[in-house]
């Protein structure tokens, strides 16, 4: 079983959603772009107006694995070699 299918079922709240997408340090159109949806929409889930259907939950869960991955590849890749082994 993956990460994502063991999602918790309950609803990502607006503070939930943005700090998803600001952690991510993407902007709500990229965001929206991204998990499929309009603008308006990811304005709606952040100011708690509506909330994520299961599917955009998933993909916002799997966008931010995503990210998360590739910014500990950039971490690593910056670091510098440890000789002292």
């Amino acid at each position: 079983m993956t990460r994502i299918e063991r999602l918790p079922k309950r609803e990502l709240t607006g503070k939930d959603v943005k700090a998803l997408r600001t952690s991510m340090g993407i902007t709500q159109v990229a965001f929206a772009k991204q998990i499929g949806v309009t603008t308006v929409t990811v304005s709606r889930w952040e100011h708690d107006h509506s909330h994520p259907e299961w599917r955009h939950r998933k993909r916002i869960y799997e966008l931010a694995e995503m990210v998360a991955a590739v910014k500990a590849d950039k971490r690593d890749r910056d670091r510098p070699p440890d000789f002292s082994r």
